[in-house]
């Protein structure tokens, strides 16, 4: 699917939004649902944050995460990026309109193992090949 996301990486707020184009790469899903959205959108310092869009219908599919940093020599890699899906967002949106209370967002931070493990790129115990040897 054709993706797009706005942000305001490299050049920050003075120049204005960037808009980049790319697909969605992968959908990565715990039980039911989606946990992580993979694009190839470049993305850039400050774009964090910003949303993620469908390009043909116009529709929100999640907000920006980060992009891919290599710790060991500091690359920045902008086309491997990661999103939250909206569907994640929307319960904590839905009771935060409804009642006003930032605590809604709390339950944000409660994520299982298994999902903390996908956004730390690590895979899960049961995902692991055991070795026979």
């Amino acid at each position: 699917e054709d993706v797009c996301i706005v942000g305001f990486g490299a050049l920050g707020e003075r120049c204005g939004p960037s808009v980049t184009s790319g697909v969605l790469s992968s959908v990565i899903s715990v039980g039911d649902g989606p946990v992580m959205l993979q694009t190839s959108c470049a993305v850039h310092g400050g774009s964090s944050g910003g949303p993620l869009f469908a390009v043909q219908s116009g529709e929100l599919l999640g907000i920006v995460a980060s992009n891919t940093r290599d710790n060991n020599t500091g690359a920045t890699y902008p086309h491997l990026n990661f999103s939250v899906p909206v569907t994640i967002l929307q319960a904590a949106l839905d009771r935060y309109v409804q009642f006003g209370d930032l605590r809604s967002f709390g339950e944000l931070n409660k994520a299982g193992l298994a999902v903390r493990d996908v956004w730390r790129l690590q895979r899960s115990p049961e995902n692991v090949l055991k070795s026979k040897l």
